[in-house]
């Protein structure tokens, strides 16, 4: 590259960055200083950021319809069992012990106010709240509130009473020792004492007078209620009434599809997004039916604006035994217990908030505090240097033994460290997690519904697996951040290589001037003749000095080698 010619002092020249400067500079210590600082903020808040996923992720999931499907296996587990059923008149209540078999009923309705009919051009609608002045005036009529209305009676105003033991499919014996029986076989176990009737596990609504096996009960004029207590089957946990079908968890606020609720309902139901298929339908009858048989229809049809209740819309009696879950499944680490516990993934959130809490104490203290104070340090050690030159003194060799022992480098190390172990501990505890769920569809723990929960429950904590096998790999960058930048702090302290990366880039600190060849030559003959000149004129002066001025830049070395290009000067 040619220098640029000009009167007096000659242009710096551009040159390449040199990378050594960011070795032994002051602006170089700071910039790595710096640079590093950003580096751990950066991948604690990553790291905080990833603890912050598993958790929103874990509690995403128990927010989901996938949880609440596992939920009702808890809800289905700890029903007590069924021990006799009976039927009593519409005026009667159910004998001591016992409990009416469903508890579905109408849900009232809110105050509102009926615009059907109106002469000052009001949307002809019922709304909620009561009407105002001036759609009263304006021939709106209020409409009263209603409390919720219990449909006691299936058919001809019978009510059907359940007696229930005080035994629970989750809370009965996982053994049938001294003083207890088993109820069932196969798969099927239920313990209960021996005095005791094994529990109900099936029943039918029929016409026939008798059936072989089952315990009739009077049902209505023409119909009876049998129940019997076999071993096929697992015991009944519950009845229900329920419009269309029966829905996963909320069966009571379930609507047929494409139906509206009533505006002023005080439970606006809403179509289910997953139907419990496991339930035994015992009868179905339409909708007016239903209100017909608890005095409701009427109520229901003189309100204004309120969906005229069908028998084209359809209502299910039936009931539901316990989830499978085998014999073989009962002890160990596959027992019912066990098995609540993990649907409630209380070990893995509980390990995520933990990984939660150490990230947010780590981005607070080593990703904030201890490397503001490290700047702050550094910048005054630099200052300290420049003092330290400007009296040509030797800036004292750091004690870096004494550096990595400081509370303040413990803190900020302890705080890193502890990330690891966490991360490790929340890998291996969802992996413990993630094979119990498998392991448990593989022994066929459960029915194939409830192994399919299982499926998705695996599926999640993958996810969250893979969260925290990646919060450990940014803390591996991180730690070899650490690693690289202390080498650097303990080179940068020991002298002799100091010395070494300081000489080299004194000398390619020398400002120069890059001269071709070409130009060289033309340089030496001009300066020859001004030499010449000025011999003979004995005096300096004019275009002379200025000559001169360019000569006086040109070192010894340069003129007894014309073939020279590089060429130092006084700054």
């Amino acid at each position: 590259m040619k220098a640029k010619k000009s009167e007096g002092k000659p242009d710096k020249p551009n040159d390449v960055f040199n990378w050594r400067l960011l070795f032994t500079t002051p602006k170089g210590s700071l910039f790595w200083t710096i640079l590093y600082i950003i580096g751990m903020f950066a991948y604690t808040a990553i790291m905080f950021g990833l603890a912050i996923g598993a958790v929103g992720s874990i509690l995403k999931f128990k927010s989901s319809d996938e949880y609440a499907f596992t939920q009702e296996l808890l809800v289905n587990w700890n029903k007590d069992y069924v021990n006799d059923i009976t039927t009593v008149l519409a005026n009667q209540n159910c004998p001591a012990g016992y409990e009416l078999w469903h508890n579905i009923q109408w849900p009232g309705i809110n105050k509102g106010c009926d615009c059907i009919e109106n002469n000052a051009g009001f949307k002809n609608m019922v709304t909620a709240g009561e009407c105002t002045t001036l759609k009263t005036n304006s021939n709106c009529e209020d409409v009263s509130a209603m409390s919720a209305v219990p449909l006691y009676f299936w058919k001809q105003q019978v009510k059907v009473c359940v007696q229930r033991e005080t035994t629970s499919f989750f809370s009965s014996p996982e053994n049938c020792g001294e003083g207890l029986k088993r109820c069932g076989t196969g798969k099927v176990r239920f313990c209960v004492e021996e005095a005791k009737q094994c529990p109900i596990t099936d029943v039918v609504i029929s016409t026939a007078p008798e059936m072989d096996g089952y315990t009739l009960v009077p049902f209505t004029d023409t119909q009876n209620i049998f129940y019997s207590r076999d071993d096929a089957n697992f015991p009944i946990s519950n009845f229900k009434i329920a419009e269309d079908g029966y829905c996963i968890f909320d069966a009571q606020n379930n609507i047929a599809p494409g139906k509206l609720d009533y505006v002023l309902s005080r439970v606006l139901r809403k179509t289910c997004p997953r139907y419990e298929t496991r339930y035994v339908v015992l009868e179905t009858q339409g909708e007016k039916a239903l209100y017909e048989q608890n005095n409701l229809y009427t109520t229901l049809k003189n309100l204004p604006g309120y969906p005229r209740p069908s028998n084209d819309v359809t209502w299910n009696l039936g009931f539901v035994r316990y989830f499978q879950w085998d014999d073989l499944c009962r002890n160990g680490i596959y027992s019912m217990s066990e098995a609540a516990y993990k649907i409630g993934l209380h070990t893995i959130l509980d390990i995520a908030w933990v990984m939660f809490g150490v990230t947010l104490l780590s981005i607070i203290v080593t990703g904030i505090i201890i490397p503001i104070r490290h700047l702050k340090k550094r910048i005054h050690e630099e200052h300290v240097k420049k003092m330290y030159q400007k009296k040509n003194k030797e800036y004292p060799k750091k004690n870096f033994k004494k550096f990595f022992t400081t509370p303040s480098y413990l803190t900020d190390k302890v705080f890193k460290l502890i990330i690891f172990p966490v991360a490790i501990l929340a890998i291996f505890f969802t992996q413990r997690e993630k094979k119990w769920f498998v392991n448990a569809q593989l022994n066929q723990c459960g029915d194939e519904i409830t192994n399919s929960y299982f499926d998705n429950y695996a599926s999640k904590l993958d996810s969250v697996q893979a969260i925290f096998t990646a919060l450990v790999f940014f803390w591996l960058i991180m730690l070899l951040a650490d690693v690289v930048y202390a080498i650097y702090l303990v080179l940068k302290s020991n002298i002799a290589i100091a010395k070494f990366f300081t000489s080299k880039i004194h000398r390619k600190e020398e400002k120069i001037i890059l001269i071709s060849e070409e130009e060289m030559r033309g340089l030496n003959k001009s300066t020859a003749r001004e030499n010449e000149k000025d011999s003979g004129s004995g005096s300096g002066s004019g275009n002379g000095s200025v000559v001169g001025s360019r000569n006086n830049i040109m070192p010894k070395e340069a003129k007894s080698s014309s073939s020279s290009k590089v060429y130092p000067v006084d700054s």
